[in-house]
């Protein structure tokens, strides 16, 4: 048996290298593998996760630091059996931004008027 000049020990038992053109083993190692490209489809799905991901992020940090616009509330609308939601009848609502105000008045059946 052919003995290298590389004894290494893996905790258990003893390894060695054996040189494969039966010299002492002074040859060069193997060159490395090339590097592996990354095809398109990887890129389109970091992007596409990317592109979910920030706005998310980005939104929970606003409502969380209190900077974000306030979510519209259900006030103002009634259940109703036949149409998918009702605004609450006698009711005058005022919508005010930066821009302008309006006042909104509804009648007895709920409707605009």
């Amino acid at each position: 048996m052919e003995r290298s000049p590389l004894p290494f020990s893996t905790g258990r038992h003893e390894v060695r290298i054996r040189s494969s053109s039966g010299g002492g083993g002074g040859g060069a190692p193997p060159p490395p593998p090339p590097p592996r490209r990354r095809s398109w489809r990887f890129a389109a799905a970091a992007l596409a996760l990317g592109a979910a991901f920030v706005p998310a992020a980005l939104e929970i940090a606003a409502r969380a630091f209190g900077i974000a616009p306030p979510l519209p509330s259900d006030h103002g609308f009634a259940a109703d059996d036949i149409l998918p939601w009702k605004l609450d009848a006698d009711l005058t609502q005022r919508v005010r931004t930066d821009e302008f105000e309006v006042r909104y008045t509804h009648n007895s059946l709920g409707f605009r008027g």
